[in-house]
């Protein structure tokens, strides 16, 4: 029976392949012969099977189609006609398969050209900035700058070069917004004035004293004035004898005050005496003229150095208070008047005295005020103090 089953094998391999229940004679078969897409397939026929069997093992695998048996396509190292959209008639060429959107590009891609979007370059300088290079490859900036420099057009075409900030002193800057400048140093110069709101402003070279205050003269130009009878000056002492009080200042006001105190003169007939500008020229002749009256007694004279500022009753222990007025123009005499009161002692009654002087001296302002006990046998003053105010010119 076995001899019999391989016969019948034998002439079905050889004669006739059974597809779909049909008969094919083999020398006739080609793949583009099948009608259907379903290949029987055979149960492995051993020795051990019966001649009988055959018929219900074929049937059982006549529609099974060609399948792999494992979980991965074998690998196709070759596969023509896969070049042109119409190659096959189920599938697209592979230049229009359509977007990937998995994977990546491994190792043996060659570089993107600019063309096709890309860099040209497989390698890209690290912290530079990168330049169009129309179709050529992509390009960079030149080096990296130093901390603090900006990139600087160089114009149409050219490429941008690291530069150092600077401003453009020659031109003209509008800033419209808000600007807050921690130090402002500004020209103020009559060439080119400081200009505010406006209004085009000259300041003095130089800083005024802390008792001044800045005026406008009307036309732009600012100068320091002192304040209205603001004090600029004064010298005072306790507890030393002295003979004199000398008070020095700078001011070139218009109008001076003065205010002169002393206590304590010590010595028989004492007088005090005022003298400005104690190194003037003496080329006036008899530099002061004065009129003095204290209480009821009166006395005038001209004297070419010091100006008497009571009739010379002071005793041991007086005081004497007087607030002087005195023009200080450049190119005219000094005149000056005064009020106060003198005490002759300490036990004295208190006496009003006034008094008028001029110094001729036309050459100059007054810058020095020096007040001296002049008493008979010597004397001095224990404690004193003077007071220079000065006007707004």
């Amino acid at each position: 029976m076995n001899i019999l089953f391989n016969i019948a094998i034998s002439l079905i391999a050889s004669a006739v392949i059974f597809v779909g229940g049909m008969n094919i004679p083999a020398s006739t078969f080609s793949l583009s012969s099948l009608k259907t897409p379903l290949f029987g397939a055979f149960t492995e026929i051993t020795t051990a099977t019966n001649l009988a069997d055959f018929p219900t093992t074929y049937n059982a695998n006549l529609n099974k189609t060609i399948e792999v048996g494992t979980t991965s396509v074998a690998s196709i190292t070759t596969l023509a006609g896969l070049t042109t959209a119409n190659a096959l008639t189920s599938a697209s060429a592979l230049e229009t398969v359509g977007t990937l959107t998995t994977g990546s590009l491994g190792a043996g891609f060659t570089t993107v050209v600019v063309a096709r979007g890309g860099t040209g370059s497989t390698t890209l300088s690290s912290n530079q900035v990168l330049l169009g290079n129309g179709t050529g490859n992509i390009g960079i900036v030149s080096g990296w700058g130093s901390s603090g420099q900006f990139l600087t057009s160089g114009g149409t075409t050219v490429a941008p070069t690291w530069t150092t900030s600077a401003v453009d002193q020659t031109l003209d800057y509008n800033w419209t917004g808000t600007s807050r400048i921690k130090n402002l140093h500004a020209s103020s110069t009559s060439a080119n004035p400081l200009v505010l709101n406006g209004v085009s402003i000259n300041t003095p070279s130089t800083q005024g004293a802390s008792s001044t205050v800045m005026s406008n003269n009307g036309s732009g130009t600012f100068y320091n004035v002192p304040m209205p009878w603001n004090k600029i000056g004064e010298v005072s002492f306790a507890g030393a004898a002295t003979t004199t009080l000398t008070l020095t200042s700078t001011t070139t006001a218009k109008d001076l005050r003065i205010t002169v105190h002393a206590v304590d003169v010590v010595g028989a007939s004492c007088k005090l005496d005022m003298k400005l500008n104690p190194n003037h020229s003496t080329g006036y002749g008899a530099n002061y003229a004065y009129w003095l009256q204290e209480s009821n007694t009166a006395n005038s004279a001209t004297n070419a150095n010091f100006v008497l500022l009571n009739n010379g009753n002071l005793a041991s222990g007086s005081e004497q208070d007087v607030t002087i007025f005195l023009s200080n123009d450049i190119d005219s005499r000094k005149f000056m008047s005064w009020t106060g009161a003198v005490s002759a002692s300490a036990s004295a009654d208190i006496s009003s005295v006034t008094g008028g002087a001029v110094f001729n001296d036309t050459a100059q302002q007054l810058k020095s005020l020096f007040i001296e006990a002049n008493c008979a046998g010597g004397g001095t003053i224990t404690s004193g103090r003077i007071t220079l105010y000065a006007s707004q010119n």
